[in-house]
């Protein structure tokens, strides 16, 4: 049997296969899609709360981001809740004078723009 007879022979299943295969790339794609949505969605909230776990934009003087670090200088650093910071999901804080260093890995350029839009 040569390859021709095969394909000829086999068309129904080859074409049902492709259907399939093109389905599941479809729905990969749109999954994909919908889970970048909540992503950012949960990431947004988790800025909002780390702003809030900070005292408010209204305790905020200064702040910048350096690669895995958010750095935050603040008026009153008693409104700051390190322990809840650090539950929200930091990897350690630092704190010198009036200024805490929030290590946050690889989130932080995401939540860098995310409390940038909010601070507008």
């Amino acid at each position: 049997m040569d390859i021709m007879n095969f394909i000829q022979n086999n068309m129904m299943y080859i074409g049902i296969g492709a259907v399939v295969a093109i389905l599941i790339i479809v729905l990969l794609v749109v999954l994909r899609k919908r889970n970048q949505v909540v992503t950012h969605e949960i990431r947004v909230q988790k800025s909002n709360k780390m702003i809030e776990l900070l005292g408010g934009f209204d305790n905020i003087v200064n702040y910048e981001f350096r690669g895995s670090r958010f750095k935050v200088e603040l008026k009153d650093l008693t409104l700051a809740n390190k322990e809840e910071i650090q539950a929200l999901g930091a990897n350690g804080i630092m704190e010198v004078n009036n200024t805490l260093q929030i290590i946050l890995g690889s989130e932080s350029k995401k939540l860098k723009d995310i409390i940038e839009e909010l601070d507008k």
